[in-house]
């Protein structure tokens, strides 16, 4: 039996993932950006809570979590279910306490800390 064929398919598996790995960064990065722009217009009073442009907002950021949710499944199903409760949380956040937010691992600090892991497995693929 040839090994070559079997080195370039695993070859092709590694390189396949990093790409997954990629477009999911990329989608979380964006849900993490979209909300952290929210929250600070909430702050600095540019965005009324409550308003016509609140809920355009939210549901774009809803939809930047649903995304991600796709993207993510590929690579960590567990974590694109997180991501899918953030949908939830952004349709329907006064049906979540902040306990439930933390419970179910869905605080931005958490998406930040899993998207570093993300960003480490990357540098750690051999080049």
């Amino acid at each position: 039996m040839n090994p070559i064929p079997w080195l370039k398919r695993l070859t092709d598996l590694i390189f396949n993932r990093v790409d997954l790995t990629y477009e999911a960064i990329d989608a979380l990065y964006a849900g993490v950006v979209e909300v952290e722009k929210y929250y600070a217009g909430l702050k600095r009073g540019i965005i009324i809570s409550d308003s016509p442009e609140s809920y355009e907002l939210e549901q774009k950021i809803m939809e930047r979590w649903r995304f991600a949710a796709g993207k993510v499944r590929r690579i960590d199903p567990y974590f694109a279910r997180i991501c899918e409760q953030k949908v939830n949380l952004w349709l329907n956040p006064t049906g979540y306490s902040k306990e439930d937010v933390i419970n179910y691992e869905m605080s931005l600090e958490k998406v930040k800390i899993r998207l570093e892991e993300y960003r480490k497995s990357i540098e750690a693929e051999p080049d």
